[in-house]
């Protein structure tokens, strides 16, 4: 009887295990990242189908040397300058990028973690959408 008993009670707890497990990433997957860094061809994709705001942190005369089209530039270096600049993109999701893509990474831990903004960062930056030869402004 005992052994009965174990056969049906295990797969049933087994079952129920399982199913408690299935939904834990379910309730996670609707939360959102604050910063993802997207490859050259979703961040186009992206800035292409959606009305963003397009922010180059790279310093004055890397931007002016050519930039991607529709992008401000807002300076990641002075953090006094930096966040009164990025003060004015409040409530904005922000598509960024800098020259390879480490200070767009900074800049960018640092709008989502400390200000709340909503960021996509491009994976390689300039130097990866140049190389894909996709459009700039120059």
């Amino acid at each position: 009887m005992n052994n009965i008993l174990a056969v049906l009670v295990f797969p049933i707890v087994a079952l129920f295990s399982m199913a408690c497990n299935d939904k834990a990433p379910q309730e996670n997957a609707g939360a959102e990242q604050a910063y993802t860094v997207l490859s050259p061809e979703a961040f186009r994709d992206s800035i292409s189908r959606e009305n963003v705001v397009l922010v180059d942190v790279r310093r004055s005369d890397e931007f002016s040397a050519g930039h991607l089209k529709n992008a401000i530039l807002v300076t990641w270096g002075n953090e006094s300058e930096f966040v009164s600049a990025a003060q004015k993109l409040k409530g904005k999701t922000l598509y960024i990028y800098c020259r390879s893509g480490r200070r767009s990474n900074a800049a960018g831990l640092y709008l989502s973690q400390k200000l709340g903004f909503k960021v996509y960062d491009l994976e390689g930056g300039y130097l990866a959408w140049t190389a894909k030869d996709y459009e700039i402004e120059e």
